[in-house]
């Protein structure tokens, strides 16, 4: 799904574009997003819900590490795939709030907590970064969405992410 969308410069960027400016905006009003882009939302909504059960529901993603490598030489899991998949999650959550469905934009959101929660146990800074960077996107779209906030945000307050960083590069200095 990811891949399609960013294959679609049609939609990746209009949505990338419109994620960027609800960021932003220092009010909490949503814009309905551009046309190709609501019509793509629409489109793979079940695809979307599929992709966020599988995440609430399941274990958080891990991607294999290699016990043998260092750090620099560990298999990479595919970040712009991952941020591409954040970035989808994020506009689809903006449309369902905008709907008026502030349970299933908050479970999108949780989708994008543990989606974004995987990257942290890898030991190379990049992904760690990434995680964060996702963290981010996340806390500027749920911002926008209506109370009550529900008990798993708890996890996202909870996390230091500044150990989290500090940890991977404790790990890939000790490769030097």
């Amino acid at each position: 799904l990811a891949d399609r969308a960013a294959n679609d410069v049609r939609v990746i960027r209009p949505m990338t574009e419109w994620l960027r400016s609800h960021e932003e905006r220092a009010t909490d009003a949503i814009e309905a997003p551009p046309a190709d882009v609501a019509a793509w939302l629409a489109t793979h909504d079940g695809t979307i819900d599929a992709i966020a059960a599988v995440l609430v529901n399941g274990e958080t993603p891990r991607w294999p590490l290699d016990a043998r490598a260092t750090a620099r030489r560990q298999p990479i899991p595919n970040l712009l795939g991952h941020m591409h998949l954040l970035r989808i999650l994020n506009a689809a959550t903006l449309e369902r709030e905008r709907r008026g469905d502030h349970e299933g934009a908050w479970n999108l959101q949780h989708a994008a907590w543990k989606l974004s929660l995987g990257l942290f146990d890898r030991p190379e800074i990049i992904s760690t970064l990434i995680g964060i960077a996702g963290v981010r996107a996340s806390a500027a779209t749920q911002r926008k969405l209506e109370a009550p906030v529900p008990r798993w945000q708890n996890e996202i307050v909870q996390r230091s992410l500044t150990e989290e960083m500090l940890d991977t590069v404790g790990i890939e200095l000790a490769q030097i």
